[in-house]
């Protein structure tokens, strides 16, 4: 399974409109590959979320790392439309850390997401 992991120049987890880099994590191979995100320099934020998504989408992951704050109604729809499944993160992780741990996370993956973690 490939999982999208959105990260700060640290490889900390970070919301979608912030990222600097997306990893790809394949849980299989173990393998990640690590992509520039073109929302680091976008302005107006909620901008930065389109074109972050849909660059995200690109690398055709099943599953995607978000925080509370990630995405919004268009961001979510969009993702919805690709059939990406959820992984909820609140606390600061590094994303070898959520790599580490993918199977535990993995089984807490939800298919939609409550309204108010996209309603912004």
């Amino acid at each position: 399974i490939r999982i999208g992991i959105t990260t700060d120049e640290n490889n900390n987890l970070i919301k979608l409109e912030d990222s600097r880099y997306f990893v790809i994590f394949d849980d299989e191979t173990k393998k990640e590959e690590r992509y520039d995100s073109p929302a680091y320099k976008i302005t107006p934020k909620g901008q930065a979320r389109d074109v972050g998504m849909d660059e995200l989408l690109k690398y055709k992951p099943e599953m995607m790392v978000i925080t509370s704050d990630s995405l919004c109604k268009c961001t979510y729809a969009t993702s919805l439309l690709a059939k990406v499944r959820y992984i909820l993160i609140d606390e600061k992780m590094n994303a070898k850390d959520i790599e580490n741990r993918i199977n535990e996370f993995k089984n807490k993956a939800l298919d939609v997401l409550e309204p108010e973690l996209y309603n912004r």
